[in-house]
């Protein structure tokens, strides 16, 4: 009986939504819980902030969030057990009702005490039966080495901007940036943008940047998204065949000018910080044994 209630040192890898509900049920555990989190603020990709690639640290910016950001999915799905939305009438919310949901959870369950803010974990090993957990504490500037027995990573499936390889990009002389640079529509304006990508968020930036923009290419290749309808500056494009210097060529032929190019192609998954000791695996698009 002794072994079943002996106390557990856990760590918690992010204080997103996911981190935060991890660490409340250890706790609940009676578990000796630490939740490391790089940035100054909980709620993970749902907090928003005008900072794009590194913070004031040099960390990198974790979130993808931009102004005017609604949820695609209602918030019925998207709720923790027992603890409502304050919002009762809409099911798609905006980011910081959601921001603020997250915030309510942890305050509710007292959890901000078991983060380490400012804390960017560099590599974690395995360390016999224990999890070896270097961090490095950005105000400070310090190298800090902590053990547990359990581990928890809590920071996003895919968390790192994935770009497509384009024919002829390193001759493109306009601006090229990743949907995880956006962030308001009204630096767009008076361009001519290129969106490339048909999934949520080629197709959520080309309605907003579409606002500002003389015009907005999207360019894709899904079959389910054809019958959409866009502000009338947008045009519909096939796969992209090439990038020239002020313009880009599509698949039908067809060339146009363009000023700014957005890739909407996705994120992959990274846990470098994880060595070799932990055994984790990757396999088309599955990290194993996670």
């Amino acid at each position: 009986m002794a072994a079943a209630t002996e106390s557990k040192r856990v760590a918690v890898v992010g204080a997103g939504p996911a981190g935060l509900c991890a660490a409340k049920h250890c706790r609940d555990a009676s578990f000796d819980c630490t939740v490391f989190e790089q940035s100054g603020y909980l709620g993970g990709t749902w907090r928003y902030t005008d900072c794009t690639r590194t913070d004031e640290y040099g960390a990198p910016i974790h979130t993808s969030m931009y102004s005017n950001l609604k949820t695609n999915l209602p918030k019925e799905v998207m709720m923790f057990p027992g603890i409502p939305y304050k919002n009762e009438k809409d099911s798609y919310l905006t980011s910081e009702e959601v921001l603020e949901y997250i915030n309510d959870y942890a305050d509710k369950f007292q959890l901000r005490s078991l983060c380490k803010f400012h804390h960017l974990v560099t590599k974690i090993s395995r360390r016999e039966s224990e999890w070896e957990v270097t961090v490095e504490d950005l105000q400070n500037k310090a190298s800090c080495t902590y053990y547990f027995d359990i581990l928890f990573i809590c920071n996003g499936v895919n968390n790192t901007p994935f770009t497509a390889h384009i024919e002829g990009v390193e001759h493109f002389r306009g601006c090229s940036m990743h949907s995880h640079e956006y962030r308001k529509s009204e630096s767009f304006l008076g361009q001519r943008v290129l969106v490339v990508g048909g999934g949520p968020s080629g197709m959520d930036l080309t309605e907003h940047i579409s606002r500002c923009a003389d015009k907005v290419f999207m360019s894709h290749h899904s079959k389910t998204i054809k019958n959409l309808r866009f502000r009338s500056n947008v045009e519909i494009k096939p796969d992209v065949r090439r990038l020239l210097e002020h313009s880009v060529e599509f698949t039908d032929d067809s060339v146009e000018d363009i000023d700014t190019l957005v890739y909407c192609t996705g994120f992959s998954k990274n846990y470098k910080f994880l060595d070799e000791s932990c055994e984790i695996t990757e396999d088309q698009g599955l990290v194993y044994p996670l």
